[in-house]
C-alpha cells in the first residue's frame, strides 16, 4: 500500500512539473509576440517584419484602405495607384495611413544604396476611430482614445503632471519629479513620455524584436548631437526640426537660422523635453548604423500621441522606396 502511495505521489509531482513547464512555454510564447513586429487590426494579425509592399498587400486582402498620409492617394502592393479616387471622409472601412518618401528617378540620392535603410523609413499611422480597432503587444491598443489612458493616474493628477513638463520655466526638481512620475506610472513598459514630439507622446525603440533601454542613449549636449547628426543626414529628425522651427517662429526669430542654433531659443524645460526626444533619436540612429553593418535587420520607433493615434516608424535593411514611374500605366510610383 505504501508503494502505491509513493507511486501516486511521484505521479502528482511529475504532473505539476509538466504543468508548470507548459505554462512557462506559453508565457514565453506570449512574451515573444508582444513586440512591435506584430499588429492586430480588426482581429487580423499583421507581421510588421514583412517587406512593406507585401504588408500593404495583406491589408488590401482584408479590405483595409491604405493611403499616403500627405496625398491621400491609395497605396497598393505595386505602388501608388493612378486611378484611385483616394480617401473619402465618409469611408467606413478600416484605414491605415502610410508616410513614405516619394522620389523621382532624377532626384534619387547618390548614396541611396549605402543608406537605403534610412531612405526607406516608413511610418504606419492608425487613428483610433469607429472603423477599426488595433493592438500592438500587450499594452498598446486602439481602445485608448487619448494618451491619458496609458497612465495609472487619475485625470486631474495626469493633467497636473503633464503641465509640469510643459509650462514650467525653470529646470527644477518639480519638473524632474513629473518625468519620474510619468515614466513610473506608464502602463506600456519601457515607454518614455515626451511632450516635445508634436502634442506629446509615449515612445519606445526596438532593434528587431528587442526593446532598447532609452536611458542608455541619453544625450547630454543637444546642440553637439544635432551638429553630429547633420553631418550624416537628418532623416529621423524631421519632426524635431519642425518643432524647433515652430518654437523659434513663436519667439519672433523668423530669419534663417541653422538647425542646431534653434536650440538657443528653448526654455530650460523645453530643452529637457528635447533631450528626452533626442534619446529616442539617438537610439534610432544607433540602430540604423547596426542595420547598415548587418548586425540587425529592422529598427522600430513606436509612439502613441496625445490623441491616441499609433505611429510605427520602420527602418529596414534593403527596404523598398517609392520611385516615380510615369511610364507605368497603373501606378504613378512603384516600390523599388
Amino acid at each position: 500500500m505504501k508503494t502505491v502511495w509513493r507511486l501516486l505521489s511521484v505521479a502528482m509531482v511529475l504532473a505539476m512539473v509538466l504543468s508548470l513547464a507548459g505554462c512557462g512555454k506559453n508565457e514565453e510564447g506570449q512574451k515573444e509576440k508582444s513586440g512591435p513586429f506584430e499588429m492586430t487590426l480588426n482581429g487580423v494579425t499583421y507581421d510588421l517584419s514583412m517587406d512593406l509592399p507585401e504588408l500593404i498587400g495583406k491589408f488590401e486582402e482584408n479590405d483595409v484602405f491604405v493611403c499616403h498620409s500627405s496625398t491621400f492617394y491609395q497605396l497598393g502592393k505595386r505602388g501608388v495607384y493612378k486611378q484611385s479616387s483616394g480617401f473619402r471622409p465618409d469611408m467606413e472601412k478600416a484605414r491605415v495611413d502610410v508616410w513614405a518618401e516619394l522620389f523621382i528617378k532624377e532626384d534619387l540620392p547618390d548614396d541611396l544604396e549605402a543608406n537605403r535603410n534610412m531612405y526607406s523609413e516608413t511610418r504606419i499611422i492608425v487613428s483610433p476611430d469607429n472603423a477599426c480597432s488595433y493592438s500592438v503587444g500587450k499594452a498598446i491598443g486602439g481602445e485608448m482614445r487619448d494618451l491619458s489612458g496609458y497612465f495609472n493616474l487619475d485625470e486631474d493628477t495626469y493633467n497636473e503632471t503633464i503641465n509640469e513638463t510643459i509650462y514650467k520655466l525653470n529646470a527644477d526638481d518639480t519638473v524632474a519629479e513629473a518625468f519620474k512620475t510619468l515614466d513610473a506610472t506608464c502602463m506600456a513598459e519601457g515607454f518614455w513620455y515626451n511632450s516635445f514630439w508634436r502634442n506629446g507622446c509615449i515612445a519606445a525603440v526596438y532593434f528587431d524584436r528587442k526593446q532598447v533601454d532609452l536611458g542608455k542613449y541619453a544625450v547630454e549636449d543637444a546642440k553637439a548631437f544635432m551638429e553630429s547628426r547633420k553631418k550624416v543626414g537628418l532623416a529621423p529628425m524631421g519632426e524635431t526640426i519642425g518643432r524647433l522651427v515652430q518654437i523659434n517662429y513663436q519667439s519672433g526669430n523668423t530669419i534663417g537660422v541653422q538647425y542646431e542654433e534653434l536650440i538657443d531659443c528653448l526654455s530650460t524645460v523645453q530643452l529637457m523635453n528635447l533631450k528626452r526626444e533626442m534619446a529616442v533619436l539617438n537610439a534610432t540612429y544607433k540602430g540604423i548604423e547596426k542595420a547598415k553593418k548587418g548586425e540587425i535587420h529592422t529598427v522600430y520607433v513606436v509612439r502613441v500621441d496625445e490623441g491616441g493615434s499609433l505611429h510605427i516608424q520602420m527602418y529596414r535593411k534593403n527596404g523598398k522606396i517609392l520611385v516615380c514611374t510615369p511610364e507605368d500605366d497603373e501606378c504613378l510610383y512603384t516600390w523599388q
